[in-house]
């Protein structure tokens, strides 16, 4: 004998006569026509009805259990439903929270939310969750708020890293919220840090460049407490600033150079640099000085200072050297007196000689001179 179906792609049958299915059916009436043939091409056929029903109730993946939960919070929770053919229809009753499913082939979730705060309560929710074909299953989900508060404070924004530049005073505001009240707040360790009754944190003394951690407590009125750990980061960023604003020198041919340069920094100076070190050089202190015999002429200096943390300022100055041309030299008893004038630069010279009588003896001569000098 040879068996076939008229519905090869979603039945089969055997060359034993037992029909299976080749696919999962969906609820419905299904029919299916069979033939069977002997050896001499003689052929029987038949039609077989096949009703498909769905008498089974869904089923939890993630049930729902009674709560109890403290008051002061906003209660969500989800529960997980499962039926073949679907999640057709899934209702509530309860006016305290709101329900919102979401569904992905033949299992939906509800996921429970409250409507704000719940006061201290016994409170119930009865569903029924049914599938397309009319099964259904039913529960009743309890929830007890009590009225103790078992909560920490919550943070009202979560406290951040704090970035400070050296010599800025520190101060950084928290706020946290409870239900029940805030009682106080207190730091694990106040050797550089306090923090008053509102959360406002502020240092204890100026702080050094570094790392540093404050770890922060606040409690309820019921002793539930919240911490977190900030880190605050002290850096120095700030060039140094000039403590007398440099001017340009001027000096004769001859005459050494030294001119004292004056910066202040927060963090400290850690060295001067001058450009022309062929002529010219820069102690730790700031003295400017001329390690040549420097030529009549301009001469132009890049000046850096820099702090300890590598922040540096800088400015340029000329140094003008005069020629020197003509010299004076007045001789009274045992001391000779030179006066060194330059070029261009003497307009006019008065000198007034005074004799104070001989009454005095043989005594000294006085001399009184007195010069206007007038560069151009």
């Amino acid at each position: 004998l040879l068996w076939s179906l008229n519905a090869p792609y979603t039945f089969a049958i055997t060359q034993a006569g037992v029909i299976t299915n080749t696919m999962e059916l969906a609820v419905g009436t299904y029919l299916i026509e069979v033939h069977v043939q002997d050896a001499s091409g003689n052929t029987l056929t038949g039609t077989v009805t096949l009703q498909v029903d769905d008498t089974l109730n869904p089923v939890y993946v993630l049930p729902p259990s009674n709560q109890v939960v403290p008051y002061g919070q906003v209660i969500e929770f989800d529960i997980v439903a499962y039926d073949i053919s679907g999640i057709a229809t899934w209702s509530q009753n309860s006016t305290d929270f709101t329900m919102l499913l979401d569904s992905e082939g033949p299992v939906t979730t509800a996921h429970f939310t409250s409507i704000g705060i719940l006061a201290p309560d016994t409170y119930y929710i009865a569903m029924v969750i049914a599938d397309s074909s009319a099964n259904a299953l039913e529960d009743v989900l309890w929830i007890t708020v009590t009225e103790e508060d078992v909560l920490p404070p919550g943070w009202t924004e979560e406290p951040e890293t704090q970035h400070l530049e050296f010599g800025d005073a520190f101060s950084y505001d928290l706020n946290a919220t409870d239900s029940s009240g805030l009682d106080h707040w207190w730091l694990g360790d106040d050797t550089y840090f306090s923090i008053d009754n509102t959360g406002l944190i502020t240092e204890t003394a100026p702080l050094a460049v570094g790392v540093y951690t404050i770890t922060v407590f606040v409690n309820d009125t019921l002793g539930n407490t919240l911490s977190c750990s900030i880190l605050v980061l002290v850096s120095d960023t700030t060039a140094p600033v000039w403590a007398t604003t440099p001017v340009n020198q001027t000096i004769l041919e001859d005459e050494p150079l030294d001119y004292q340069l004056s910066a202040s920094d927060f963090s400290g100076l850690s060295s001067w640099q001058v450009n022309d070190t062929a002529r010219f050089s820069i102690d730790s202190q700031g003295h400017l000085r001329n390690i040549v015999s420097l030529n009549p002429g301009v001469y132009w200096v890049y000046i850096t200072v820099c702090d300890i943390y590598g922040n540096d300022l800088s400015t340029s100055i000329s140094i003008t050297v005069w020629k020197s041309t003509e010299t004076i030299t007045t001789t009274t008893g045992t001391t000779t007196t030179s006066s060194t004038l330059t070029e261009g630069v003497l307009s006019s010279i008065q000198i007034i000689l005074i004799g104070l009588g001989s009454g005095i003896g043989s005594a000294a001569l006085v001399l009184i001179i007195y010069a206007i000098v007038k560069r151009r």
